[in-house]
């Protein structure tokens, strides 16, 4: 073999070694992109479609309830044994009466300046017999009251006779739910203005605005 025929063959030598070594580079650099890339990646975080039930608590110490906010009822302090839970579907500001429009509701109009309602889905458990409470007044006049946006406690009434006939019975939240049952309803309110905090039962707080 010439000395030429040597050359050739060591040039195609090194030729082939520095492909083979792009190759494997460009292959380790690929891996590395692609574990890289992985690691960096978070799966989305799929939105919960269930009904909190851990609220804070505003400055009167009532829990803070808002739309889809569950609330409940348990046995005791050290019993957590639920017996009632309820959730606000709806809140609507300045609602038409759907009722009969007589001089018996107003004529269909607030007495106090403005029709609210809020719409409840609410279930009783059958361990709500062995407790304290034997029915669940969520729809009942006199479980609310009303403070103002100023935190004036309003001394009006929130439900009266207006608001009793403005919701049509097959759509009003019962008075009174027994244990063991699931309800569903409308509670309608006439109140001095749509920006204060319906308080239930002293313990449950909505914001209105």
């Amino acid at each position: 073999m010439s000395w030429l025929q040597l050359v050739i063959a060591a040039i195609i030598v090194a030729a082939v070694s520095v492909a083979c070594t792009l190759t494997v580079t460009a292959v380790i650099n690929d891996n590395r992109a692609r574990t890289t890339a992985s690691e960096s990646y978070r799966k989305p975080e799929k939105a919960s479609s269930s009904p909190t039930t851990t609220s804070k608590k505003s400055e009167r110490g009532y829990l803070i309830k808002h739309i889809g906010d569950k609330a409940a009822y348990t046995k005791s302090q050290n019993d957590r044994t639920e017996i009632a839970s309820w959730t606000a579907t709806k809140i609507t500001l300045d609602p038409p009466c759907k009722g009969a429009t007589d001089q018996w509701n107003n004529y269909g109009k607030p007495k106090n300046g403005h029709f609210v309602t809020i719409d409840f889905t609410v279930q009783t458990t059958p361990q709500m017999r062995d407790s304290n409470i034997s029915i669940f007044t969520l729809g009942m006049q006199g479980a609310w009251k009303y403070i103002e946006k100023d935190r004036t406690q309003w001394s009006g009434n929130p439900m009266n006779s207006v608001t009793a006939n403005c919701v049509p019975e097959q759509n009003r939240l019962p008075d009174s739910i027994g244990p063991a049952v699931k309800a569903k309803g409308t509670v309608m309110f006439d109140l001095p203005s749509t920006d204060g905090y319906l308080v239930f039962d002293n313990g449950f707080e909505y914001p209105l605005g």
